[in-house]
Parts: C-alpha cells; sequence; structure tokens
C-alpha cells in the first residue's frame, strides 16, 4: 500500500483553519527547510492545487516562478510549470509573470522534461509571444518539443479570441 501523500501532512502545517495559505512565507519556509527532499518538494508544490489560495494569488504565482527558474531538481521545476497551468486554466492567477518564466523554460531549460511540461502549460496563457512561441516551436528540430508545441498551439488557438 502506497504511503498517504506528504502534500497532506505538510499542508497542514502551512493552512489555516479554512485551508487557506497561512502566508505564502510559510509555504516558502515548508519549501526551504526541505530543501535536501525533492519528494517532499515535490509534494508542497503540487498540493497548491488542494487548498483554497484567497488572497494569496500573486504571491503563489511569484513563489512558483521562483521555484520553476531556481529549484536544482527538473522534476521539481517540471511540477512547478504544471501547476502554474492549472492555475491559469482555472483562473486562479493572472499569469504574466508565470508565461514570461514558461517561455523561458520552454526555451531554455536544460532538461527537456521541464521544456515540454512548459510548452504544455503555455496553452493556457494569452498572448501573441506564447502563440508565436508554440507556433516556432512546433517546427523544433527535436521531436519531444515539436510534437509538445504543436499539440499546445493548437490548443491555444482553438480559445476565444479574447484569450489569445
Amino acid at each position: 500500500m502506497c504511503p498517504e501523500p506528504v502534500s497532506r501532512t505538510l499542508s497542514a502545517e502551512m493552512l489555516d483553519g479554512e485551508g487557506s495559505v497561512k502566508s505564502v512565507g510559510e509555504l516558502l519556509e515548508g519549501y526551504h527547510k526541505r530543501r535536501q527532499n525533492p519528494a517532499e518538494r515535490f509534494d508542497i508544490i503540487g498540493g497548491i492545487l488542494e487548498i483554497n489560495l484567497d488572497g494569496a494569488r500573486e504571491e503563489l504565482e511569484f513563489f512558483l516562478v521562483h521555484v520553476l527558474e531556481r529549484d536544482e531538481d527538473p522534476v521539481i521545476r517540471h511540477e512547478a510549470a504544471f501547476v502554474l497551468g492549472k492555475l491559469k486554466d482555472r483562473n486562479t492567477i493572472d499569469g504574466n509573470l508565470a508565461s514570461m518564466a514558461l517561455c523561458l523554460a520552454a526555451s531554455e531549460d536544460v532538461s527537456l522534461i521541464v521544456r515540454h511540461e512548459a510548452l504544455e502549460a503555455l496553452c493556457c496563457f494569452e498572448g501573441k509571444v506564447v502563440g508565436e512561441l508554440l507556433e516556432r516551436f512546433s517546427d523544433h528540430e527535436n521531436a519531444d518539443i515539436r510534437a509538445t508545441s504543436a499539440i499546445s498551439f493548437t490548443t491555444w488557438k482553438a480559445q476565444p479570441d479574447g484569450v489569445k
């Protein structure tokens, strides 16, 4: 039997009685306390999707961008990209900072898994730059980047005109 996900335990320390984030500072402190344990950092990032984000949206977007840009583990950066895409898809975050960070990760991250997830997440974000990047990478030399970009670009184009 698989153990209980760590995110439930970690989230309890970082949440108030109503399931809202006590503060992004608490979340950041919990994340940094677990620098040596990628599984626990992964669960903190993924656990963000399970909690009430009211009142901390901008700070959480900044926190996830920080993780996407600076965590040494590509799987953790991948998870940050995934969560940013989900939060934007739910209209939980504004996404301006996230879209720039995802474009950069999609273009320059050394890890293919991070680039893939950043490209996939970008289909949830609006903006001419996002569309141009997805279209350009739909013809990339790397088959994984090319396929992910083509799928994301098709999804991005299907959004209502006001979102592009």
